[in-house]
């Protein structure tokens, strides 16, 4: 091949990929990066530490924040959010749709399950190339033998309720001494409870030794049962009323 036509092969060449890079249709640039976000681990314990009965399950809220770089709330963004030790405890998402992706306030709400081990766990949180954590620190507790008082005006037998009506049930739980003080070495501390049905409220932290929940029913009719720190209240039975 001569010179004059390795010139022309070349010119021609040229003149293809000049001609690509300009058309609309070819390969654009790649968007610019997206905006240095800020990735905040926010818990709802004093002092980063969860206290727990001996062999109490329970649980604390854990909300993750995502802002701009104008310190603006960023929706939509997915959070890459990991335990150092899962095997003490688990992450469960408040919103089952959105899951790890930042709602319109710029936040993941969640709650941190602990299994009733002691130890130090660490919350990450990651998103556009930020991380942030969040260190809770896990203390087990000796379970008081007595002086814990529950109080409610929870039905104790068979109960009729007017069709489209509301049950709320209201506990108040306390830790006393001998002489019925309040014990606030607990403060702080939340109180496990489950239910068979109905929507049990988590126990408030204790505060002046004492803590209080809600259980509500609408339109629900059976027979149910509430755990509280660790012991089965009796069953009680609603049946619909058809008096009226």
């Amino acid at each position: 091949m001569n010179s004059h036509c390795c010139r022309t092969i070349l010119a021609t060449v040229f003149s293809a990929l000049v001609w690509y890079g300009c058309d609309d249709d070819g390969p654009v640039d790649p968007p610019p990066p997206a905006p240095g976000l800020t990735v905040y681990v926010v818990s709802e314990l004093p002092n980063d530490t969860l206290k727990f009965f001996a062999g109490d399950s329970v649980y604390f809220a854990v909300k993750i924040i995502v802002a701009d770089e104008h310190g603006l709330a960023y929706p939509g963004q997915v959070v890459h959010v990991a335990l150092s030790d899962p095997g003490l405890g688990y992450l469960e998402f408040v919103d089952p749709q959105l899951r790890d992706t930042t709602n319109s306030l710029g936040r993941v709400n969640c709650f941190f399950h602990s299994y009733a081990r002691a130890g130090e766990q660490t919350i990450t949180a990651s998103a556009g190339g930020f991380a942030e954590n969040s260190i809770v620190t896990i203390i087990e507790v000796e379970r008081p033998n007595s002086g814990f008082v529950l109080a409610s005006n929870r039905p104790h037998d068979t109960i009729y309720i007017a069709p489209d009506s509301v049950l709320i049930v209201n506990f108040e739980a306390r830790f006393v001494d001998a002489n019925g003080n309040p014990r606030t070495e607990f403060d702080g501390m939340f109180i496990s409870s489950s239910a068979t049905g109905g929507h049990l409220e988590r126990f408030t932290a204790l505060s002046n030794g004492q803590a209080t929940s809600t259980w509500t029913f609408h339109d629900e009719y059976g027979t149910y049962q509430a755990r509280i720190f660790g012991n089965w209240l009796d069953p009680f039975t609603m049946l619909p009323d058809t008096s009226g």
